[in-house]
């Protein structure tokens, strides 16, 4: 991107939990060559040993959207705060995206639970499918949760419902990208999928997994991860 009119499509795609190739073979002896080699003869950029400057996505994704390490973050988040609220913010008002919103970039999110509707005199736009369906009523952790409080959770876990609408968002997002690769640019895609953070929902061949677990801090094993 530059001011002489260079301004092409970039897409930011973020997959939660998904570990470097480097971490891969060394820690779970699965060579993940093969995929990366195919994303890189499609002009992908893969970064090299590439790792996370922290352990939480909402952490990670306001220190990478604004290039920098979060040193202030105590400030932003006094005391043993969890609110995730201060790096929201930082994350959808991010130098990354006021770089690109100055030259005439629109900025596409797909992760509305970090991305909030609400105007704040942007023209953003929120594509994707996490408002969808089952989970109408919030985002997809927010009623998983508040599922898991209620006497509904027994049945709507164990017989799947949850886990299908979990499942069905997740490849409605994928099924998004060619439409939105139709749409004029220039434009900033922000794509960041719950994949394959848990709950793992499908097997290696991407069909559905019948578990009872839809905690997203339930890690299972090393084959569940790997099949994701």
């Amino acid at each position: 991107v530059n001011d002489a009119g260079d301004r092409p499509d970039i897409y930011f795609i973020m997959l939660d939990a998904y570990a470097s190739s480097r971490s891969l073979k060394n820690n779970m002896g699965f060579d993940n060559h093969e995929f990366i080699d195919y994303l890189e003869s499609q002009d992908f950029y893969i970064p090299a040993g590439g790792r996370s400057n922290y352990t939480n996505t909402t952490l990670s994704m306001a220190s990478a959207m604004n290039m920098r390490l979060l040193d202030d973050i105590a400030a932003l988040n006094p005391g043993d705060s969890d609110d995730p609220s201060a790096l929201i913010e930082m994350t959808r008002n991010s130098e990354v995206m006021d770089f690109l919103r100055a030259r005439g970039y629109k900025i596409l999110h797909f992760k509305n639970v970090w991305m909030p509707r609400r105007d704040l005199g942007y023209e953003d736009l929120y594509v994707g499918c996490e408002r969808s369906g089952f989970f109408s009523l919030g985002g997809d952790e927010f009623s998983v949760s508040l599922i898991r409080t209620t006497v509904a959770d027994p049945f709507l876990t164990r017989f799947g419902i949850v886990q299908d609408e979990l499942r069905a968002r997740r490849l409605c997002d994928f099924s998004k990208i060619p439409e939105i690769m139709r749409l004029p640019g220039p434009k900033f895609v922000f794509a960041a999928f719950s994949v394959p953070h848990p709950p793992f929902l499908c097997g290696r061949n991407g069909e559905p997994v019948r578990s009872i677990e839809t905690s997203y801090s339930v890690w299972g094993s090393r084959e569940q991860y790997l099949d994701q």
